[in-house]
This record gives structure tokens, sequence and C-alpha cells, in this order.
């Protein structure tokens, strides 16, 4: 248990285990007191999902209820609001709204946040501090290139960009997380150059250097102990490996750090860094098809997984339906940025969110069969175009 207890949170619940210590995390307001024997994750996600429905078991001015009724089932609004995201909680306006109790609980979910975000509950494991990153990402600190011009389709694509990132942290831990349910009981003029486009990079130096640390931290998950044993000859091998690609990984992150702190400030980036973008998408490819290569036995390159994915994140079959979230197919984003004294559109792949009831819980082959028919979010769809695109571009760049 101790292999794999800094890659996930701690857990609500005692263990029955007197050799492993291990304490209920800070952030927990409702700790379990029936010991168990494994421990399932117990993140600051998993903390605002059971405060943010109705709870028999909590005071009853923090029980999310209305005339018509309890709230069952969360949203993924709900964790986006706690961390910060006004944009969010905006969206919330209606449940806020139809369960008079819900604002408090939010409320309380932010100090619980600030006051412990920086204890060791969230320093010591990949998992929350993930969700620490995808707070930084949330923030209302990072603004459009272009002011409030075009705030709301910004706004939604950043929110969904982290919606479908934590999706793919909780797919990721589905075995070993707890799902939780109700309970019922300028300087001048110059000349316009007419030159080629050039990239553009997220102008958000706080998310990039979040999961720059991400990666420096995961370094001391990776035991130098264990590659010296002698059963296997190649760990010592493999360990270097893991660790070289780990922090060429953070480096990378920096790099593009560094350009988006530039941006903000209204600095030229230079024909490395242009170059830097170009190739991002080949250097993260393959940093993504080592690591995946590590759950191979072998070791050997295999093809990965394709993007959609879905888990059940809450609920209960006895007292509601099941919350699915979901990763649908990558989009393409359309966004204009300053180039040169003028304007140029600049194109990414961003991902897609998807959130539902379910009556019954779906694996990752049954979701593909259905993401290309499944309804956009409402707060989503007006943003989505209904063109299509008939060919590629041609260009000499």
């Amino acid at each position: 248990m101790n292999a794999y207890s800094g890659f996930i949170a701690p857990s609500k619940s005692p263990l029955v285990w007197k050799k492993i210590k291990q304490q209920v995390p800070y952030y927990c307001t409702y700790p379990a007191s029936n010991k168990t024997i494994f421990p399932l994750s117990w993140g600051f996600d998993n903390e605002v999902f059971y405060s943010s429905i109705y709870q028999s078991a909590v005071p009853a001015e923090l029980q999310v209820k209305g005339d018509n009724g309890e709230r069952l089932l969360p949203s993924g609004l709900d964790l986006a609001s706690v961390f910060g995201n006004q944009f969010a909680e905006n969206l919330l306006s209606a449940d806020l709204q139809k369960y008079p109790s819900l604002k408090k609980v939010i409320e309380n979910l932010k100090s619980n946040f600030k006051n412990n975000s920086n204890n060791s509950d969230f320093n010591n494991t990949l998992y929350n501090q993930w969700l620490n990153a995808i707070a930084v990402q949330w923030s209302d600190t990072v603004s459009s290139i272009n002011g409030n011009a075009d705030n709301n389709i910004w706004q939604t694509k950043r929110l969904q960009t982290g919606l479908a990132t934590w999706a793919t942290l909780r797919h990721a831990t589905l075995l070993v997380n707890e799902r939780v349910s109700a309970e019922c009981g300028e300087g001048g003029f110059e000349d316009i150059l007419m030159r080629a486009p050039r990239g553009f990079v997220e102008p958000d130096p706080y998310t990039f250097g979040s999961i720059a640390a991400l990666f420096e931290n995961a370094t001391s998950y990776v035991s130098k102990a264990t590659a010296n044993k002698n059963d296997i000859t190649e760990k010592s091998s493999l360990y270097d490996g893991i660790m070289l690609r780990l922090k060429d990984a953070a480096s990378e992150a920096r790099l593009f750090q560094a350009m988006a702190e530039k941006e903000k400030k209204g600095l030229q980036l230079t024909k490395e860094e242009h170059e830097k973008i170009l190739y991002i998408a080949r250097v993260a490819e393959h940093l993504f098809l080592v690591f995946n290569s590590l759950a191979n036995k072998d070791y050997a390159l295999s093809h990965p997984d394709p993007m959609p994915k879905i888990v059940d994140v809450a609920g209960d079959p006895s007292v509601s339906n099941y919350l699915m979230a979901a990763v649908g197919n990558s989009m393409e984003w359309n966004y204009i940025v300053p180039f040169y004294g003028r304007h140029q559109i600049v194109k990414g792949s961003v991902y897609s969110y998807y959130e539902f009831e379910s009556n019954q819980l779906l694996n990752d082959s049954e979701w593909r069969e259905k993401v290309g028919q499944a309804s956009f979010l409402p707060w989503i769809k007006p943003y989505i175009s209904k063109q299509t695109v008939t060919q590629r571009p041609q260009t000499n760049y």
C-alpha cells in the first residue's frame, strides 16, 4: 500500500493495519469511523462532491435540499466554483436558487481549500497536486489576450479543459477512488510585416508552472532503492530512463511557462521558441508513448487507447442515477491573437467534456460508441461551430 500512497489522496477511513500509519486528510470534514482493509482515495474533489449533495448526517443548515427535494447528484461545476472559477459559479446559479444552502456549502468549501491546499495532504500526493494545478488553471487571474471581446468563449474553453483534465485523473484512479453518494436518512507605430503565421502559447504561465512542478515532484516517487535491487538487472537503467523523461517533461513545461510570461508582457517570441511551439505535438506524443510503455511488462511502445474515456464519480442506484464524467474527441480551437500590428487566427486542439446522469455504468468502449451522438453541455453548446473542415490548408510554411 505504501508503494502507491504517494500517487493517490489519503483515505477518510482508519485502517485495520497497525503497521501502516495513515492520517485522515485535514480537509475531510466528516471522517469515517469504520476501519477498512483497503484504503480508498479521498481527494479534495470527493470532499466537494460529498458536501454539495444531500447528506442526512450533516448539520441541518448544510443539508443541500430545496422545496422540491434533495440534491442527489453533484456537478463538475461545483469543483470549479470551489476552486475560485467565477464563470462556473455563475453557471451554477439555477442550482444555487433551487437549493439555498448550497451557497453556504460552496463558501465553506472555498475556505477549506484555502486553509488546507498547502498542507501535506496536498503537497505529499500527486493526486491532490494535480487538483491544485487544475485550480491554478481555473483561476480568474488569466484573461484573454483580447480583453472582454471574447471573454465568454475564453472562459468556456478553459473551464471545459479543466473538467476534462479532472475526468482523466478520475479515470486513471477509478479502482482506488471512493465514489460519493447522497444519504437520504504600447510606443509608436511600426511597419506591418507580412510574415508567415507563427504559433502562440496559452498566456497562462501559472498553469505551465504547476504542470512542471507535477513532473518535478513525481521524481521523488521513483525509488532509487528499488532500482538497486538485484532481481532484475535492467532496473537501474529503467530508473535512469524514467528520471530523465520526467526531468525532460518538466523542462519543456518550464520553457512554455517562460513563453507565456513573455506573451503576457507583449514581448515577441524568438525563432527558437516558435520552433518549440511547432514541434510541441511531436514532443508531447513521444513523452506520452514513453510513459505509457511503462505499463507494458516488456516496456515496449504500444498503441495508446483513444482519447474518449468515461468514469462514474457519484451516485448510488438505491437513491439516484450515476453521475458520469467523460472526455470526448479532441476539438479544434480557433483563436484571434495579435500579430505584428495585425491579427491572425491560430488553431489548436482542446479537450471536450461531457457530464450526464445514467441509470447504468458505462465503460470506455461503450462510451466511444455513443460519443458521436452525445450532446454538449448547455454552457458549451453555443460555441460549437456547425461547420466542418473539408480539407487541410495548403501552405509552404
